[in-house]
Parts: C-alpha cells; structure tokens; sequence
C-alpha cells in the first residue's frame, strides 16, 4: 500500500494513520489469544504488558537483511528505560547472523541490529530479557527499501505452579488452640485464588514425627483458607500424635496447583508445657518435712515460754 507517514507504517498496515502492529496475523495462529506477532519495515512498534515479562523472556526477530536496521529498547512498568546492558544476544545459526551491538551508556543501554544490503540472512535471532521489571520493548526500525519487513515475537518461560511456605504457631495441647498460616509466591505475579476452589490446607496427625504429605497420615480438619489463618484445637484423642499444618496454593490464574507443603507442630501434649524462665517449686522429701515439723514445734514452745 502507498507508505503514508513512513514513521508509523507497520507490516503494510495502517488505519487512520495509526500503527496497528500484530493486529493481523497468519490465520493459523489462535493462542495466546491476543496479538503477540508483528512485522516491522519501518516506523515504531511495541510489546507491552501491564506486569512485568518473566525473567528469560526472549524477544525474538528473524529476516533481518538487505539495508534493514532496528533500535530495540526496554522500560519498565513506570516508563523508565532499563538498561540491556545485561541482556543476551541469541544467535540460533552459526551462518548468516545480522550485525548487533549495544548502544548508549549505562543505565540506559540498547541493542542496534542491522544488516548489509547483499546480505539475505532470513535467521532468528533474539535478545534474551535477563531483568524482572521489563513492562514494554520498543522497536524503532527503518529500511531505505520499499517492501520486506522485520518478524517479531515473544518466547517467554514456562509458566510455573504457586508455592506456599507453611507456618504454625501455638504449642500442640489438648484443648488450646494452634493456628496455621502462610506465605504464597508465584513466580509469573499470579494472584493467589483465595475464594472456596482455591488454596487449601489441613491440619494432620501422625504417629511419626515426619510427614510426606497430608495422605500420609490422618486428617483432622481441612478446607480452603480464603486468605485467612486458619485454627484447630487438638483433642484428648490427638495426644501422643505429631501434628501438621499443610497447605496446597492456587494460583487464580496460569498454571495449578502448586505442591502440597506440610509443617510440623510437634507431639501432642495433655498437659500444658511449664513457661520457658519459670521453674516448679521443689518438694520435700518424708524425713526432711519430719525435721522441718520438729524445728517449728520447738519455735512454738520457746515463743509460749516467752510469754
């Protein structure tokens, strides 16, 4: 199509002279369900998310050649440029490789690529995003030529299941409550689902002090914790049993359900554990108390004599 305002034009398509980058993509492509693929021949284009990409996110580029060039920047979610100063070039083929080099100074450095007009690479490449708080990557690229394009496109990590560290606090008394909580992490920022198919626990017994998981013992209460702390008063048939706290996280979205995570309480006790700093008061033996006996008869008779 005529190039109408070269500075904005992006894979041939423009509408109301606005970029309207990876909104037209090969029929076959259906997942992830919004545009995550563009082609840049000249103008200005961007990958963004509202929460960081993930750690070893790989912003890929192929066909990069006769005379074409492209600057690639990274901000994070507040708009500031993070430095690429870190960041890895991936060469997928040992032949045909455009030339790269980072650009600028630290801290806000960024990759150049380009290629001689008789070369015809037609390679992948990539910039491997090795920071936590890349939001948005931004391409500015430029091709004296008319027709051809720069491909574009996102290869991020695995998603990974949500992880809970498990606490529980309260010695493990017949009849005084204990009460278990937890820390959830997800290392892609998916919120925890904290609603009744959610994260759940169980509070367990056992007659070994170490426990695989909640099936290896007996369950004795249970259920989602909606985000709370939940409690559980051991009873006198718990005595002599360990207790455990577990937890299951869910996440609320991307991959589920995390691993099963269970805390020990320790044994528990029918009677409530002397406070640590207070120690009981000594008795006396039978001949002792008979002299102490003695000792006070006499104390009482010197003080009637007295009188």
């Amino acid at each position: 199509m005529p190039e109408q305002n070269a500075d904005l034009i992006s894979a041939g398509v423009l509408i109301n002279n606005i970029n309207t980058f990876g909104l037209h993509l090969p029929l076959n492509i259906g997942n992830p369900p919004r545009p995550d693929q563009g082609f840049l021949s000249r103008g200005r284009a961007s990958f963004s998310s509202p929460v960081p990409f993930k750690t070893g996110t790989t912003f890929f580029f192929q066909d990069v050649d006769n005379g074409e060039a492209a600057d690639y920047r990274f901000y994070d979610c507040a708009g500031s440029q993070v430095d690429a100063g870190d960041f890895d070039f991936l060469k997928i083929s040992t032949i045909n490789t455009p030339n790269y080099a980072l650009q600028g100074t630290a801290p806000t450095q960024y990759w150049h690529v380009s290629a001689p007009v008789a070369q015809d690479p037609n390679t992948v490449n990539g910039i491997v995003i090795n920071a936590s708080n890349v939001c948005r990557i931004d391409i500015q690229g430029t091709r004296p030529q008319a027709n051809g394009s720069i491909n574009y496109f996102l290869g991020t990590p695995p998603n990974v299941v949500p992880t809970a560290v498990p606490t529980i606090s309260g010695p493990p008394v017949a009849g005084s409550p204990v009460t278990g909580s937890y820390v959830y992490a997800d290392a892609d920022n998916n919120a925890e689902d904290t609603t009744d198919t959610g994260t759940t626990y169980t509070f367990v017994t056992s007659p070994t002090s170490t426990l695989t998981n909640s099936g290896d013992g007996t369950v004795v209460a249970g259920g989602p914790t909606n985000g709370t702390s939940p409690a559980y008063t051991p009873t006198a048939g718990d005595v002599n049993q360990y207790l455990f706290f577990c937890v299951t996280p869910i996440a609320a979205t991307g991959a589920n359900p995390g691993l099963e995570v269970c805390t020990p309480a320790g044994q528990v006790s029918s009677n409530a554990p002397v406070p640590s700093g207070i120690k009981p008061v000594p008795s006396l033996s039978t001949l002792p108390l008979m002299g102490l006996a003695g000792m006070l008869g006499l104390l009482g008779f010197w003080r009637r004599r007295r009188g």
